[in-house]
């Protein structure tokens, strides 16, 4: 389970894949780490076994900061308790697990896949970076530590969930 007292508890969700960037998280985890930032970052999802991620945290010395949860049937506690979501996958068509972040409106940090832009708008409602983990790192370091921005976020996340859920109502309406 996710630490409540840990003050920056980081989330992701998803399969455990090179193509999901778990390589990626692991690698921005270490330039996290080498910064001297605090940290937990727990990975919620299937181990795809391409890589043994667990062997490669442990070799770059973060089996303190990485946490694998492995996979469950209501990731929604886990959202609500990490401070900020990171999504750094390198393809995605819609994806459910950002889907849930932006309902629970959890700031988020996402890489810049050929659809981020049509569920984020950069320095709106998420942070969008490209694939370069220094980037990624300071992307997660602002977010952490910034609690103006951390709310901006969860406003405009709020904000866009009450509109879009007007227009399903608008939709229910037509329907009956």
């Amino acid at each position: 389970p996710i630490e409540e007292t840990h003050p920056n508890s980081i989330i992701t969700i998803g399969h455990l894949t090179e193509q999901k960037g778990t390589l990626l998280a692991i690698d921005v985890a270490e330039s996290l780490k080498e910064t001297g930032v605090a940290f937990k970052w727990y990975f919620v999802g299937q181990d795809a076994k391409d890589h043994d991620y667990k062997l490669l945290v442990k070799q770059k010395g973060l089996d303190d900061y990485i946490k694998f949860i492995g996979v469950t049937s209501n990731p929604y506690p886990y959202i609500k308790k990490a401070k900020i979501v990171v999504h750094l996958s390198y393809f995605e068509g819609k994806s459910i697990a950002l889907d849930e972040a932006k309902l629970l409106c959890k700031p988020i940090v996402v890489t810049n896949f050929s659809t981020v832009n049509d569920q984020f708008t950069n320095d709106y409602n998420a942070t969008i970076t490209s694939y370069d983990k220094n980037e990624i790192s300071k992307a997660i370091i602002e977010l952490l530590g910034s609690v103006k921005l951390r709310e901006k976020y969860q406003q405009n996340l709020k904000t866009d969930s009450k509109s879009n859920f007007s227009e399903i109502e608008k939709l229910y309406n037509l329907i009956k």
